[in-house]
């Protein structure tokens, strides 16, 4: 608190002292992904992107965490009638597992013990490679 000469500090992924001119920007109102100044940001931050990584293919930007987007592709990329194969290692792997089982699809995970790879020939008679 101020009245103990405390600083603010955010611990998301801090804790870091957060300036009081950065705390007044961050109260004022903000743009939603569906505004116009947004969507001109949006482009432009794209078309940077492109330059930065040297491609003419679009670049997709998520307004979203990183288990958002990982929900997307599942969504989005594995049919209802579809077995999905996730293969994991760790963490990372299951989460993908996790987010197929809760949006209802057929999800099988296959683990290989940690400090191995999973190579092409792990398993070649799979047909719907998600991770």
């Amino acid at each position: 608190n101020k009245e103990k000469g405390s600083q603010l500090k955010l611990f998301t992924p801090g804790p870091v002292y957060v300036p009081e001119r950065i705390l007044k920007e961050m109260a004022k109102p903000n743009d939603t992904h569906r505004s116009k100044p947004y969507s001109e940001m949006h482009q432009l931050v794209e078309e940077g992107l492109k330059k930065v990584l040297y491609t003419s293919n679009k670049c997709l930007i998520f307004t979203s965490s990183a288990t958002g987007i990982m929900e997307a592709c599942v969504r989005n990329l594995v049919k209802d009638d579809e077995k999905a194969l996730f293969f994991s290692i760790g963490a990372f792997g299951d989460r993908w597992y996790q987010i197929g089982v809760s949006n209802g699809k057929n999800s099988v995970k296959e683990g290989v013990e940690w400090g191995k790879a999973i190579t092409p020939e792990f398993d070649r008679n799979r047909t719907n490679l998600c991770v």
